[in-house]
């Protein structure tokens, strides 16, 4: 409930926190990773900012919904510019770090 009250009262730039946000942080004192990914819809570049220890690898994939691959991309500990060159539609993605998936989601691509 809180959650979707915050949503209301957010302002332009916005912070998706619904099926097609992107944004997460990990909730352990000692994890500490969070990203952002804005935004969201795009045209097909976005970016995503990604807060992990320097020592960690982080790759992000996006596939279409049937489940085809498009596009895999190392990211690194800050803000990273991803550019898709696909055709408008909802594409799913996962960020790993170190080999284990950390967020998932949904991003949204369209011409305007």
């Amino acid at each position: 409930m809180a959650r979707a009250l915050l949503l209301r009262n957010e302002r332009f730039p916005r912070t998706y926190r619904n099926a097609c946000e992107n944004s997460g942080k990990r909730g352990d004192a000692e994890d500490q990773r969070s990203y952002k990914l804005y935004p969201n819809p795009n045209t097909g570049e976005f970016t995503l900012s990604l807060t992990t220890d320097d020592r960690d690898v982080a790759t992000m994939v996006v596939w279409i919904i049937s489940g085809q691959q498009v596009h895999t991309q190392q990211i690194n500990n800050d803000f990273n510019t991803v550019n898709l060159n696909v055709a408008e539609g909802l594409y799913l993605y996962r960020v790993t770090v170190n080999g284990t998936t950390q967020w998932t989601g949904k991003v949204s691509i369209s011409s305007h």
